[in-house]
Formats: structure tokens, C-alpha cells, sequence
């Protein structure tokens, strides 16, 4: 038995390479979300005010996607900082949108150390649906980890 696992190995090195680094990238990036996620859920919480709405065009999957965008603005220490959130909201959904929300307020965690990072924890909007959630971003999850490296 113990030949024949040997000689699997043998002839089949890249194969087990590949695999072993496409596990071992996997669970150090599982380790990085759970590291951000606990230290991203004691963020403070700030008041922020929706101040517009526009839309994002892109190409998912090769398909079309057009999403309406709500940019918030908040303030720390009489500072003013802004984020965005990405809804599944198309073209004709923008007017209601903006009827709706424009000027409404929403809360927004806030990075202490740096505020002008800002995320919105929350699947939903006043019952619109969140598109892309950052801390769940596997690359906004590196760019936050990447920031704190000195």
C-alpha cells in the first residue's frame, strides 16, 4: 500500500502540488475574513446620511448587470467622510430609489483608526437588497489587512 501511495505521488507531483496550494491559499484566506469579520463587528456605529443615487453598469458573468448605488456621507470629530453601497436595483427602480431614500438616514460601522473606512453590515436597505456586501469581499478584506501591515 504504502508503494503504491509513493508512486501515485511520484507520478502525479504537479497535480498534488497544485491542490495542496489551492488548500492551504483557501484557508489562509478563511483565516484573514474570520480575523477582519471579529475585529470589523466592534467598529463603532455613526449615523450616515444617503446624499445620492446613481447607477453602476458592469458586466457579470458576461451579462449585462446595472446596479443603483447609494453614496452616504457621515461625520467624525467634525470631519467628513463618505461609502457606497451597491443594491440589486436596475434602471427602473432609480426614480423610486431616489424618491425614497435620498436624504433618509442609515448606520454605518466605522474603521476608529482610520474613519474614512466605512462598511454597512446589513443584507438589506429599507428593504432593498444589498448586492456586495465589503466584508465579505475576499479582495476589501486583504486591502484592510495589506493597510494595517506597518
Amino acid at each position: 500500500m504504502k508503494d503504491s501511495a509513493r508512486e501515485y505521488l511520484q507520478a502525479h507531483r504537479i497535480e498534488v502540488f497544485v491542490a495542496f496550494a489551492a488548500a492551504t491559499a483557501l484557508g489562509l484566506l478563511a483565516v484573514l475574513k474570520r480575523r477582519v469579520a471579529v475585529r470589523t463587528a466592534i467598529w463603532p456605529t455613526v449615523r450616515a446620511k444617503i446624499e445620492n443615487i446613481f447607477l453602476d453598469a458592469s458586466n457579470s458573468h458576461r451579462n449585462p448587470v446595472t446596479n443603483a448605488v447609494l453614496a452616504y456621507s457621515y461625520s467624525i470629530r467634525d470631519s467628513f467622510y463618505s461609502g457606497q453601497i451597491t443594491l440589486s436595483a436596475g434602471e427602473s427602480s432609480l426614480e423610486s430609489l431616489r424618491e425614497e431614500m435620498i436624504g433618509q438616514q442609515i448606520s454605518v460601522q466605522y474603521d476608529p483608526g482610520r474613519p474614512e473606512v466605512s462598511i454597512f453590515t446589513r443584507h438589506k436597505v429599507r428593504g432593498w437588497l444589498v448586492e456586495r456586501d465589503p466584508r465579505l469581499s475576499v479582495w476589501r478584506l486583504i486591502e484592510l489587512w495589506l493597510d494595517k501591515l506597518p
